[in-house]
């Protein structure tokens, strides 16, 4: 997502955020994290296995939909969700990790120029 400029290796962090030059979204930072999502993947699919069981083909289709509509949920491009609708759906507004407090939004360096940001989204930059 980072774009090059012609005249160096740098990311414009004024329209990509300050995260433009961090790793993407699915590259492993530490070996323990393909280990935790692999668990989550198994955990969500046993939990959509017990509901198939217990109430029927259709709660576990149920659930999967409002997950869905759950990240549609719209958010200023410049702005971070704190995802508390699908954390309540899947149940992890019960448990504490190091994602709750290590990382938290207002510490993390992802605001950009809101205008800068907006109008990149909209393909006016």
């Amino acid at each position: 997502m980072s774009e090059r400029r012609e005249y160096g290796a740098a990311a414009d962090r004024l329209t990509l955020g300050l995260d433009a030059g961090r790793p993407q979204l699915g590259a492993q930072v530490h070996p323990v994290q393909a280990s935790v999502a692999r668990s989550q993947r198994l955990e969500a699919e046993l939990r959509g296995d017990w509901l198939r069981r217990v109430q029927g083909v259709h709660a576990p289709l149920r659930q999967q939909a409002e997950l869905r509509a759950a990240g549609r949920v719209g958010r200023l491009p410049f702005m971070r969700s704190s995802n508390l609708m699908a954390d309540t759906l899947t149940g992890r507004d019960e448990t504490l990790d190091f994602s709750d407090y290590l990382g938290a939004v207002e510490g993390s360096e992802v605001m950009g120029l809101p205008h800068a940001v907006v109008e990149k989204q909209l393909g006016l930059l």
